[in-house]
């Protein structure tokens, strides 16, 4: 069986976070990726939203309570303030919480953020992100409501789709599924994804992902496996990659904001 476990993102990682923010906040204009949809804020970048108490549930595909969940926010804050939990803020602005959710898979956190400076990593208005992850599960990764306090933000953990190298498999990606990260070095977040497990030998792995009518997926690797030489996109859809063998895990997604839709995920090994 492959189990699928979080990994706390190491300092590295931090300091993506902290440069995107940074660069971010010297661009008055930043670009929207296509199909992207845009809004005003609800207030300046870097400018504090007041006290914010977010409670939800994380339940899993079958609608049944996840208990003992692990529930992080990631959120960026103008000064010092009382969070519950406790907060750890290891570069200014940028801060981080966690809790575990209860029986009943419910979680409450408190915290007092400022709109997320950086649009790479957020969506207009939004407070930061907030994610999910327990043993078994995929991870699933939501931005924080930027709407007034209390806030509800609702998580789902699903079992991962898990293929051999050579093999297909069908999947739907929803206006609600996980934003695109592996909170490691894969930050597309102006998109929705599901993930893919692949198992494979040595070789050229190769990834398509098309609609019925042909319409391509976006693809991203997520920063794990034993990687034999850098990825090559021959066409839009399609990904390919030296391995040596093992665990390999992909990214399907589409644009924030676009309608469901249903693909096809076709690998080889050559």
């Amino acid at each position: 069986m492959i189990t699928v476990r979080h990994r706390r993102r190491s300092s590295q990682s931090w300091v993506v976070v902290i440069l995107l923010m940074l660069i971010s906040q010297g661009c008055s204009s930043p670009l929207a990726p296509a199909g992207a949809t845009t809004s005003p804020t609800t207030a300046p970048a870097g400018q504090s939203s007041g006290h914010l108490q977010m409670s939800g549930t994380v339940l899993d595909g079958n609608g049944v309570p996840v208990s003992d969940a692990v529930v992080e926010v990631d959120y960026a804050t103008s000064a010092a303030s009382a969070s519950t939990p406790v907060s750890h803020c290891p570069f200014r602005p940028f801060c981080w919480l966690s809790t575990r959710t209860k029986d009943a898979g419910a979680y409450t956190v408190e915290f007092e953020p400022q709109i997320w400076p950086s649009y790479e990593l957020r969506a207009p208005g939004s407070l930061g992100y907030v994610y999910a992850f327990h043993d078994e599960y995929d991870l699933d990764v939501q931005w924080v409501p930027g709407g007034p306090s209390p806030a509800v933000r609702n998580l789902k953990l699903l079992e991962p789709s898990k293929i051999a190298a050579g093999a297909s498999i069908d999947l739907e990606v929803q206006p609600t599924s996980s934003l695109c990260t592996d909170l490691d070095v894969v930050y597309a977040m102006q998109n929705r994804c599901e993930k893919v497990v692949i198992e494979s030998g040595a070789g050229t792995l190769n990834v398509e992902a098309r609609t019925a009518n042909g319409s391509p997926a976006l693809l991203f690797w997520y920063t794990s496996g034993n990687y034999g030489g850098r990825v090559t996109q021959p066409a839009p859809g399609m990904l390919s990659r030296p391995v040596l063998g093992g665990t390999y895990i992909l990214l399907v997604g589409l644009p924030e904001g676009q309608p469901s839709q249903r693909f096809t995920v076709t690998t080889s090994l050559r």
